[in-house]
């Protein structure tokens, strides 16, 4: 369905994604690795705003919830409500019991580094030799900030 507005909307979009791009290369004073970094943080962002994220600026999910009554927006609803209610009752996601170390989940050992009433800085220790010199800094998005608070107090998310 790439019919008005949504292809108006998609290539105005698309347009936007351009200008970025354009607007974080060959910035003066910046070496290769932090032009990228500029380019990928601007990337992310775009990629948040994307129409084919939102219900009403995504007209493939549109023709879907009139073909099925709405059915499917009901469907994830109740997903949803139902992680709520098993991540409120601290239940573990369905199957996790059959999880295996290494084939399903990946742990690494690592210590605190920093602690304060804001962060908890973690450095985990290197699985090969061979190791950046730079350190990567893992920031999760805010609007995970509650989910991780209220985690805080049934289990570290590092044990």
């Amino acid at each position: 369905m790439a019919t008005l507005p949504y292809n108006l909307l998609y290539q105005s979009f698309l347009l936007q994604q351009q200008w970025w791009y354009n607007a974080t290369i060959g910035l003066r004073g910046l070496s290769p690795h932090h032009e990228q970094a500029v380019e990928f943080g601007a990337r992310q962002w775009l990629d948040v705003l994307s129409p084919s994220n939102y219900l009403l600026t995504n007209p493939v999910v549109i023709r879907k919830t009139l073909n099925n009554g709405g059915a499917n927006l009901l469907y994830g609803i109740q997903h949803w409500w139902e992680d709520i209610q098993n991540h409120t009752l601290g239940k573990k996601p369905e199957g996790s019991e059959n999880f295996v170390v290494g084939r399903d989940l990946a742990v690494t050992p690592g210590k605190v580094v920093y602690l304060n009433h804001l962060i908890e800085l973690i450095q985990y220790s290197p699985a090969t030799d061979k190791v950046h010199s730079m350190p990567l800094l893992i920031v999760p998005a805010w609007f995970m900030v509650a989910c991780v608070a209220s985690m805080a107090s049934m289990a570290s998310m590092a044990s």
